[in-house]
């Protein structure tokens, strides 16, 4: 399609003039589609990688609580057999667990819902 000057509109049909706008449409429409597939695609690459930070940092901090309770059974074994350190570390510990999936499981069952005042 050759692009005419707004200068020359008079010897145009309708028909050339209604062929140009769909065809201007057709491109515009195909344009915003590569448009909105980019930027989908850019997003999802920045949510991939702020995901494996995250994964990479809760391990992290899984393998620091579990030092932290090393620690905790060591300091408890100076005063005691190791195993009995060991027991009450992880009484400790599925005692808390237990709590933490209680309060989840409610929250769960009972979302709290944002009241919308009008």
């Amino acid at each position: 399609m050759a692009h005419r000057p707004l200068s020359e509109p008079a010897d145009r049909s309708i028909g050339a003039v209604m062929t140009d706008v769909a065809g201007n449409v057709e491109r515009l429409v195909r344009t915003e589609v590569r448009l909105t597939k980019a930027t989908v695609i850019q997003a999802a690459r920045g949510m991939a990688r702020g995901s494996a930070l995250v994964a990479g940092g809760t391990i992290l901090a899984a393998l620091a609580v579990l030092f932290l309770l090393l620690s905790a059974v060591a300091r408890l074994s100076e005063s005691m057999k190791v195993w009995q350190a060991a027991l009450i570390v992880g009484g400790g510990t599925t005692l808390l667990a237990a709590v933490v999936i209680g309060v989840g499981v409610a929250a769960l069952r009972h979302p709290v819902t944002e009241r919308v005042d009008n």
